[in-house]
């Protein structure tokens, strides 16, 4: 054997597998915040993310509430069944009946408003 040459069992993976690519291209961890800084930096994210998922949902509430008013002309056997359809749509399968929940929603809020 050549002195030259790594025995194959010390010779290092090579260079094409992914999880070592990945590895190689890690950034070093930042050193964790402390103190006021800490909380600071907590509450900042806190309040980004609140914006983010407040103006979500309020674009929904405001789509909800048109669909609402446009059921206002239909009579209660027509919004039942449409509920019932929203709700074996929902119990099918949630996560692709997205755009029935709005539906949904609005008929429930139509129904609770006629009720009152």
């Amino acid at each position: 054997m050549n002195a030259m040459t790594l025995p194959s069992r010390l010779m290092p993976p090579p260079v094409s597998s992914r999880l070592l690519q990945r590895v190689c291209t890690l950034r070093a961890e930042e050193p964790r915040l402390e103190g006021l800084d800490a909380l600071v930096h907590s509450m900042q994210g806190r309040w980004l993310r609140w914006r983010e998922r407040y103006s979500s949902l309020r674009s929904e509430a405001e789509q909800v509430l048109v669909a609402c008013e446009q059921l206002s002309s239909l009579d209660e056997a027509s919004l039942k069944q449409r509920l019932q359809q929203a709700h074996l749509a929902l119990r099918r399968d949630p996560a692709q009946a997205q755009g029935c929940l709005l539906e949904a929603l609005a008929v429930v809020g139509q129904l609770a408003r006629r009720s009152l």
